[in-house]
């Protein structure tokens, strides 16, 4: 093949331009700190960069929502707090109210101090957080609690719950309702015995019940129906439990059901004869139930007027118990709440941990290696000028040069 003095020079210059177009990339990559810049750079990497932004993305939004949920628990824990610290004051009140020889005038300034605190109580019900009532289920642009004219607590709100999602598929309940933090329903235990027919006879014995740390005898006479059973019961333990009979699942059966008045498990043992035993009563599980609502704004009203009325005896029975059940089912909903603010937090350290992995893999499929490129770029230039150098040297050539 003859090479003509054009085909030099179209040489020459596609190594210059090509090693010049190296040196343009090298330059870029130094100047972006990427090594892709288009899809054809690096198909396969192109798909992974964007994967792995999209994970990263997603969790930064995830974050958001824990940190948001975070703060709402937070501020509801603090407002829940707050309702512990009034009911210990008016726990306080009740105890010393009890005292039958206080006097007119210091029963009224007791019953004026719980008045107040429930209008403070009231004041922390409603709660705000962001411009959103904390209490007021879904509806929190509604304010959830008022008194009407009959100075009876009224709820707005809903039992709706609000959710965030905190990672992909997992959602997060944030909220406590009004209903649950001021109205909870009373925790009570019921137990069956097994069911039997109509007829069937029972005794005589006597039973030891316990409910709680509370002990009453209940005697059984002989040839006791189930009916005969359930008025023992509540004539002999009325103030610890309420009995009852019901039909069973079988046609013709029937079966006894007992269930307790306080928040308290109960426990049955044969003192004489074996009636509790052959019932079932001893061996059948326990089940707990719900039954009216435990208001606290009625319970902070019935004290105030308790007071007023010098009756001690209802401070210190059923108020007393009202206000210990209470308190009882406070700490119990700020232990969930505690958890799941517990349970947010290490979700979001583990995100963090998978948003670290994620960036250090991008940054490896993406970014450039500095090092490397800079000693690249120098041997390029090196290169260049060489090629530029001995272009010139070459192309710089004449028809003389030859006839020399």
């Amino acid at each position: 093949m003859r090479i003509t003095q054009n085909i030099v020079y179209d040489t020459i210059l596609q190594d210059i331009m090509f090693n010049y177009r190296r040196l343009s990339q090298l330059q870029k990559e130094l100047a972006t700190g990427k090594k892709i810049e288009y899809p054809s750079d690096d198909p396969v990497g192109t798909v992974k960069v964007g994967e792995f932004n999209t994970s990263i993305g997603e969790i930064g939004q995830y974050n958001k929502n824990i940190d948001s949920a975070n703060s709402w628990m937070n501020y509801t824990d603090n407002a829940l707090d707050e309702v512990g610290k009034i009911m210990q004051r008016v726990r306080e009140i009740t105890i010393y109210g009890a005292d039958g020889a206080l006097s007119t005038v210091d029963r009224n300034a007791l019953a004026d101090e719980v008045d107040e605190l429930r209008k403070h109580l009231l004041q922390t019900a409603n709660t705000e957080y962001n411009g959103h009532y904390i209490f007021a289920g879904r509806k929190t642009t509604t304010k959830p609690f008022a008194f009407n004219g009959a100075d009876e607590d009224v709820y707005m709100g809903d039992d709706g719950e609000i959710e965030r999602e905190v990672q992909k598929g997992e959602k997060v309940v944030v909220n406590i309702t009004g209903i649950q933090a001021f109205m909870p329903s009373k925790v009570r235990y019921s137990v069956e015995s097994d069911e039997f027919p109509a007829l069937t006879t029972f005794g005589p014995g006597t039973i030891t019940v316990k409910v709680g740390q509370q002990v009453a005898l209940v005697g059984v006479p002989a040839a006791a129906t189930l009916e005969d059973i359930a008025n023992a019961f509540n004539n002999m333990a009325g103030d610890l439990l309420e009995a009852e009979v019901v039909d069973g699942s079988v046609a013709g059966t029937k079966k006894l059901v007992i269930t307790t008045k306080s928040p308290y498990k109960i426990s049955f043992s044969d003192t004489v004869g074996n009636v509790a035993s052959s019932t079932g009563l001893t061996t059948n599980t326990q089940t707990k139930v719900y039954k009216d609502k435990l208001d606290v704004f009625e319970i902070l009203k019935n004290i105030s007027d308790n007071l007023r009325r010098n009756e001690v005896s209802s401070l210190s029975g059923i108020r007393l118990e009202e206000i210990d059940e209470y308190m009882d089912n406070l700490l119990e909903m700020r232990a969930h709440l505690g958890a799941r603010i517990k349970r947010l937090n290490t979700t979001k350290n583990h995100a963090e941990d998978k948003k670290v992995n994620l960036t250090d893999l991008l940054s490896k499929t993406e970014d450039i290696d500095i090092e490397d490129v800079i000693m690249n770029l120098n041997t390029l230039q090196s290169v260049y000028r060489a090629s530029l150098a001995s272009g010139a040297r070459i192309m710089q050539m004449s028809l003389m040069n030859y006839m020399k």
